[in-house]
């Protein structure tokens, strides 16, 4: 066998890696095309939310826990605006007309240990 040959599998090897690297940048960084799930504001008088209680920091026995409510968004990162919150005040995403993305809202007859419906 010759060298050339023998260099075949490493040429095909590189040129997959290649490959899979220049789709995955494609994917994620120019087209965005991925989901992004995120937590919205959520009205429990009106529709089924998840809950949440924090400990707020200046108390440290956490005598009054604060409740939020929730429900889940899962849009299209393409459909996100470009938004930096340790700079500004951003939007709350929502979901446009003609958008792919949906709201994931509390089911109370699912049990889940990370998620609580709120009451």
């Amino acid at each position: 066998m010759d060298k050339k040959s023998n260099n075949i599998p490493l040429v095909v090897l590189l040129s997959i890696i290649v490959l899979s690297v220049f789709a995955a940048y494609d994917r994620f960084f120019l087209t965005r095309n991925y989901d992004i799930y995120t937590q919205v504001s959520c009205d429990p008088q009106i529709e089924a939310c998840y809950k949440t209680t924090n400990c707020p920091q200046d108390l440290p026995d956490c005598s009054k826990p604060e409740t939020s409510y929730y429900k889940i968004l899962r849009i299209k990162a393409y459909d996100l605006s470009y938004c930096n919150h340790n700079v500004q005040n951003c939007p709350e995403p929502i979901c446009k007309t003609g958008e792919d993305c949906a709201y994931i809202k509390c089911d109370p007859n699912i049990k889940s240990g990370a998620q609580i419906c709120g009451d």
